[in-house]
């Protein structure tokens, strides 16, 4: 073999072997890159929230930090993680971070149930309610504590003072079967505060029929606002009802008492309703309840200069009282007085049109936030001029949680 022979076989055998180190490397490049990417983007994640999960309660600003690194390590999309780190932040009390945090899961959903749940007690119990409700929402259907969580959000629906919304998450639950009681006390509320008072008494009824197991306490508030209701519907057969089951299982409050001298009245019999309230005031002369109540028996018995002296005591500390202007203007127009008489009908009116405004409002949700929120602004100022302070400040603190 020539010597230029020779050196041809040997470079094809170098270039050869040559050609084979690049496959060799790729593999073991592609390995060392697979392992890493794994590493990076699945283990350390995991095990960066298992570091933080045993931090959370003692240490939440630490937790929240090795979160957000499990977070950032996984390209932004851990939801456990933003799950937790929500709570952590709710911890450091900075809600608004909380919310923002959970707000950029993709698919709350996909969480477990008993992370939604504990992450809406706690921003619950924080006054977090937004937060409380996007979690409580994010719980599916078909999820064993669906039942739950619903009836955990129509009470904190029912907190807020959403009624429209108690009513048809309420709903919800009746059609699926639930049998939870407190689903039928939580609607009969708010059908009451929103003016069904028929629906608000069978709603009242259902609860009590089914009440077997139920805290006495709240058995016993059902039975008062029932039979408040069913002397506002005339139903006294139902209120005198409600009365002997109070009077069987506890004495009566204040209200009930002041409930059964109503009755009293309504069954004509002016005389015992009048030693009750007599009875009451004598104990807190501060019972604006009781007062009204004396107004009226006052007027029944036509002692007009007794019945003004208690309405106007009431319009003092309650100029947004409805039924005390009807009253008062009634006494002046029975006195002469028909001036000043039709003063109070005219703000009685008014008072009447804000109270059918708001209930207009509550039905009127918006999925547009500048529309809902200029909703809420309507309802705030209107529980305002209405005397319903604590709900309108429940409703201020809404507009601000929507506001971006």
């Amino acid at each position: 073999m020539s010597k230029l022979t020779r050196r041809h076989v040997v470079t094809q055998q170098l270039q050869t072997k040559w050609n084979r180190w690049p496959v060799w490397i790729t593999v073991i490049v592609s390995v060392v890159v697979s392992a890493g990417w794994l590493w990076l983007n699945l283990i350390e994640p995991q095990q960066l929230y298992y570091q933080a999960m045993s931090l959370l309660d003692e240490n939440p600003r630490r937790a929240a930090e090795l979160l957000e690194a499990a977070v950032r390590q996984s390209g932004g999309e851990f939801p456990e993680a933003q799950l937790q780190w929500s709570r952590a932040f709710l911890r450091l009390g900075q809600p608004q971070q909380a919310l923002g945090c959970f707000s950029v899961i993709s698919d709350p959903s996909t969480l477990s149930d008993d992370g939604l749940i504990t992450l809406a007690d706690e921003a619950r119990d924080t006054g977090e309610f937004l937060l409380a409700t996007f979690a409580l929402q994010a719980v599916p259907e078909r999820s064993g504590r669906f039942v739950e969580a619903s009836h955990q959000l129509i009470e904190l629906k029912s907190e807020q003072g959403r009624f429209t919304e108690v009513l048809s998450l309420g709903n919800k639950l009746i059609d699926r079967q639930a049998d939870l009681p407190i689903i039928a006390f939580l609607m009969a509320g708010a059908h009451e505060q929103s003016a069904d008072l028929t629906a608000a008494a069978a709603a009242y009824e259902t609860y009590l029929r089914e009440s077997e197991g139920e805290p006495s306490e709240r058995v016993a508030f059902a039975l008062g606002r029932l039979m408040k209701v069913a002397l506002q519907l005339g139903q006294l057969d139902v209120a005198r009802r409600c009365l002997d089951n109070l009077q069987k299982s506890s004495s009566l409050t204040v209200d009930g008492r002041l409930s059964q001298a109503e009755l009293l009245r309504a069954e004509g019999n002016i005389d015992a309703a009048w030693a009750i309230v007599d009875t009451v005031l004598k104990d807190d002369p501060s019972n604006l309840s009781a007062v009204t109540l004396r107004a009226t028996l006052a007027f029944d018995r036509q002692e007009d200069a007794l019945a003004e002296q208690d309405l106007r005591r009431i319009l003092q500390f309650q100029p947004w009282n409805k039924l005390a202007h009807y009253k008062l203007a009634q006494v002046l127009q029975r006195t002469g007085r028909s001036s000043e008489a039709d003063t109070h009908f005219r703000e009685n009116r008014r008072l009447t049109e804000l109270a059918l405004r708001v209930l207009t409002l509550q039905k009127e949700a918006s999925t547009d936030t500048s529309q809902e929120i200029a909703r809420l602004q309507e309802l705030a100022k209107l529980y305002r001029e209405l005397g319903q302070t604590r709900m309108a400040g429940q409703l201020q603190q809404q507009v601000m949680q929507q506001r971006p």
